[in-house]
Order: C-alpha cells, then structure tokens, then sequence
C-alpha cells in the first residue's frame, strides 16, 4: 500500500487504517487500490468515505457541501448543491460539474439586510455559497450585532465574505470606530480568533497595488494619529483644566471629564449651582505649545447647566498653568428646562380674545435660558382704568432686570399699545390706557408679541 493521497481518515462505520484505500477497504470497497486512486484524483476534493451502497451513504450523510464526494461500491458520488442530495456520476459527468461549479458562485451586496437576520456570524459565513462573496452589514437592531462571535469591538460591522467551499474568510469593518477585523472558517468551524488590523497589516493586505495608492494610505493614517489620536495621555481634570501638558497633546485633544463639586480642580469651568458633581465634554485645539482654545460643554441638565465655555491661551511662556490661561467665558446654553410654553394666568377680568388654545396667553424662556417670551390674543370688556390696565405678574425668574417696555399693535387700527413690565414685581399692564383708541382696541381683542431680557 503505502499511498496516502487522502490522508488519515476515519471510515464509515467507524474503521481507521493509514491510507484513505484501507479505510476503503475496511467499508467493504472491493476494487483494485489503482482504480480506487483513479477515482479519488478524478475529482481532487472532499472525501467523505466508502459506501456500499447510495442509500447507506444518504442514511450516514443526510446532507453534504458542494465539491464533496464518496465512494459508492465502485462509482463515485457527489453532493449536489441544485438537487440538495447525493447523485452518483461517471467520470465525464465530474469534470462536467467541475467545469460548471464557478458560474453558480455570485457576489451579492446584502442590500435587503437579509443576512442579519443569522443569530451568529459563523451561521451567515457558512450560508455563503462555495465561490461566492457577500457583503453584508450587521447593523445595532439586527441579532448579529450583540451575536457571541462578533469582533471583540462593540459596534455595527460591514461584513465582507469570500467562500471558497470550507474555506472562508471574513474581514468586519466597523461602521463607528476605526476598527478591521479578520477570522478565518475550516470546514463549518472557526479555525482562528478575531484578529484585529493594524497599520503594518494594512500594508501588507495592500501588497500587490499600486505604490502610490499604499503610499497614500499610510501617509493619511499616520497624519489622523498624529494631529488627533496619538499621543494617548492620561491626564486628569485636575492636569487638564490647571496645568495642560500642550507641548505632548495631539492637535486636537477630546476628552471626558468628571469629578465631584468638592473635588473641583483649579482652572475649571464653572459649576451648576444645582448639581453635586460636573460632567464636561472637553476639546483641546492647540496651535503650538503657547496657543491653544479649550472648549467644555456641561453634560447635566438643571438650573444654569448645558453651557458651554471657551477660554485660550496666547502667551510666550514656560508657565502653562490656568493663570497664563483667560477666563472662561460662558458662549452658548444647550439646554433649558423651562422652554415649553405654559398658561399664562390673567388678573383684572383680562381674558383671552378667541376660543383658540394657541391664541390663549402664555409665557415661556428661550433657549439661552436670557430671553422670555409672551404671546397671545387677550381683550377686557370694561373701560381701562389705574387698576384694571394690569393684565399679568410675571413670576419671579422670568422677570427684566429692569423696566421693560414693548409695542404691541392691532390689526383694526394703527394705534400703537404700549405694554410695561415692572422688573420688581413681574408686573405687565397698558401704558398708553388713557388714550380711546387703546382702550377700544383692548374691548375688542389686543395681540400680545413680547420678547423679554431677563
């Protein structure tokens, strides 16, 4: 004997020889070891075994993959992918097959989404076809994206699969973060771990292109780690608000901050005087190791909260602590609690002018938190008097930080009404109520568009 062209194996029924003839002959093959060689480098693949009959290897193999064949008393018998069962063929019928085997391969783009739906990454490697690549994208709703066997980095990943029968690999690239990933499949297994890509293993996967292409590649990848990434610093709130070390930080530095109200570092912005702790998203911009902007936005949402504060550094110095810093200067609120609009409640038999809920009177801040705006279509039956010109107090919070005057006018007459808030007492009422003129607009129905400084 001595011929191992298939290799150790284990035979049908469980029997093991040296050589794939043995094993053959174990199973009850009765054919001469040079026909046995001739059929098995026929159709160089896959070998499944010996057989006696088509209906033992069905009963054993219920179902096989494409480019996998057994050997049947003395024919031989393939798996067929179109028919989903073992046929058994003559030499010329296999080379027929082999011929044809490359133009069943396809490449789909999974536009539909329809791979996600596999609950593992190794079930949809394994649905790919033998010759066919398949990308597909896992995205945050489908069952791939929390899958055991996803890359280590939790994200969403377009998946690019190249099948070559139980050959597969897999490279997933991150749809969020800059992250490639490899792993190969054996015969329906993973055979490695996730392997993720680096820089030095792009240049190599990008052998064999053009140099200028690679050359490019590289130079915008070390550009985005220097200017952005690297160097990755540990520096604390306590580093980064007092004493940034601006000589060593990328040109443009992000980081999360949080400490306790207590803890509050030197050079910090300032706090909520609501909240116990602070949570700043902060950016770094540095021009040279003399000037920079820094920019820090409240994360917490309360009273005076949601800022964002920007402060620069400009000076020709070795002294990088917060006094070579300016101030911090509050540029913009992101967020403000009380921007809903809310029923604005009348005094003096003032009522609204229309059945109409967004005509009714109401009050609201702006988004800066500064502003307070009032509107609505308001009107009073009786003549303006000192008392009854007083329509509304604004509560306190909402108030001018001094007299506030403003114009309304009507649509039925060119008279200007004009409306005073007393800053002391929130109080808004006609200054012009001894004119006629006003007080028939306000019988009949007075429009209220009033934006307040507070």
């Amino acid at each position: 004997m001595g011929r191992a062209y298939i290799g150790n194996f284990k035979g049908p029924r469980g029997e093991t020889g040296n050589s794939a003839y043995q094993s053959a002959q174990a199973g009850g093959y009765t054919g001469t070891e040079t026909e046995f060689e001739q059929a098995v480098t026929k159709f160089a693949s896959s070998y499944f075994g010996y057989f006696p009959t088509l209906e033992d290897l069905k009963t054993n193999h219920p179902t096989g993959v494409q480019g996998t064949f057994a050997i049947v008393n003395r024919e031989i018998a393939i798996w067929s992918p179109a028919d989903q069962n073992w046929v058994v063929v003559d030499a010329e019928k296999i080379e027929s097959l082999q011929q044809t085997k490359a133009n069943k391969s396809e490449t789909v783009f999974d536009a539909k989404r329809a791979y996600q739906n596999y609950t593992t990454v190794l079930e949809m490697v394994n649905s790919v076809s033998h010759g066919g690549t398949v990308i597909a994208f896992g995205d945050n709703q489908s069952a791939l994206f929390n899958a055991a066997d996803r890359p280590p980095t939790v994200c969403e990943y377009f998946y690019f699969i190249l099948s070559d029968g139980l050959r597969k690999n897999v490279v997933a690239f991150g749809f969020a973060s800059p992250n490639i990933y490899m792993r190969r499949v054996w015969d329906k297994v993973w055979s490695t771990d996730w392997t993720r890509v680096g820089i030095q293993n792009i240049d190599g996967l990008l052998n064999g292109k053009a140099d200028k292409n690679r050359a490019l590649q590289t130079n915008l990848y070390a550009q985005y780690a220097q200017d952005v990434q690297a160097p990755n610093l540990n520096i604390t709130p306590e580093i980064l608000f007092n004493n940034p070390p601006l000589d060593n930080m990328a040109l443009l530095d992000h980081r999360g901050v949080f400490y306790a109200k207590a803890d509050r570092p030197a050079g910090a912005p300032p706090m909520s005087s609501s909240m116990i702790a602070q949570y700043l998203e902060t950016l770094t911009f540095k021009t040279n190791r003399n000037r920079a902007l820094q920019v820090a936005t409240q994360c917490y949402m309360g009273d005076d909260n949601g800022r964002v504060f920007l402060r620069t550094r400009h000076r020709d110095n070795d002294n990088f602590d917060y006094t070579q810093w300016q101030a911090w200067k509050e540029a913009a609120t992101c967020y403000c609690a009380d921007m809903e609009w809310k029923t604005f409640p009348m005094v003096n038999d003032w009522t609204n002018a229309v059945n109409d809920p967004y005509a009714a009177l109401k009050y609201r801040k702006g988004g800066d938190g500064k502003t307070v705006y009032v509107r609505g279509y308001i009107k009073r039956t009786n003549d303006l008097t000192a008392e009854n010109k007083i329509f509304a107090y604004l509560p306190a919070g909402y108030r001018p930080s001094g007299f506030f005057w403003g114009a309304c006018a009507a649509e039925v007459s060119g008279t200007i009404v004009t409306c005073r808030v007393d800053h002391t007492t929130g109080r808004m009422y006609i200054a012009n109520a001894g004119l006629s003129e006003v007080n028939a607009i306000c019988k009949k129905a007075l429009p209220i568009c009033l934006t307040i400084p507070i």
